[in-house]
């Protein structure tokens, strides 16, 4: 079996094994969303609040997706086998983060027309919402896992260290994303910059997910 064969197995295996991890963030999604429509109540305009809370949820989704996804190869040695191997180790790591993006991202669309009809959101706004999320998710969930490969060395504090280093990443992620799905406009001006954001985050963050892994294994 080829390496880049076997590393697509363990990843399937993986998202499987570990559904209880990844799980819990689309669970949480939906309850943030849903919890939040009936707290404001009906009476309150949901058009630009509705997909704003959407992305709040989708946010904190993703952070805490990213607090797991190193610690199960560190306990079980992958990480280190990883390390030893003649591969890239920001490819292995670029392989591991997009199937936990794909995993949770389809989680997160099939739970959105639940949150949207509890925001009474319309067909379009959650279209919108949707494209956006497609859009922006990938660079979210990269972020909060470079802020989470970051504070692994830090016993104790990483899970609360790993938050407050992707925060200000996951700002304008957050921003953008609530202008696109707010605006409607597939190919406007959030949109792209939320693409862009994904963009840059595909080519930055698995190299440095690889690097402060290795610091902290070393």
């Amino acid at each position: 079996m080829s390496w880049n064969a076997a590393l697509l197995r363990h990843e399937a295996v993986s998202a499987l094994r570990g559904a209880a991890g990844w799980a819990f963030a689309p669970v949480f999604f939906l309850l943030f969303c849903t919890m939040s429509a009936f707290a404001m109540g009906s009476d309150r305009d949901f058009s630009t609040l509705g997909p704003a809370l959407i992305w709040l949820a989708a946010i904190f989704s993703m952070l805490l997706a990213a607090q797991s996804i190193f610690r199960d190869d560190i306990e079980n040695g992958f990480l280190d086998q990883l390390m030893v191997e003649d591969r890239s180790l920001a490819m292995a790591l670029g392989a591991r983060l997009f199937a936990r993006w794909l995993a949770i991202t389809v989680m997160l669309l099939l739970a959105l027309p639940i949150a949207a009809a509890a925001f009474g959101l319309s067909w379009p706004v959650l279209a919108a919402t949707g494209i956006s999320l497609v859009l922006g998710t990938p660079g979210a969930l990269l972020y909060a896992a470079a802020g989470a490969s970051i504070s692994t060395g830090a016993r104790g504090a990483g899970e609360v260290l790993g938050p407050l280093i992707a925060g200000p990443l996951l700002t304008p992620v957050m921003i953008f994303g609530v202008g696109a799905a707010q605006s409607g406009a597939v190919f406007g001006a959030d949109a792209k910059a939320l693409l862009a954001a994904s963009l840059f985050a595909a080519a930055v963050c698995p190299p440095t997910c690889a690097a402060a892994l290795r610091a902290a294994n070393s």
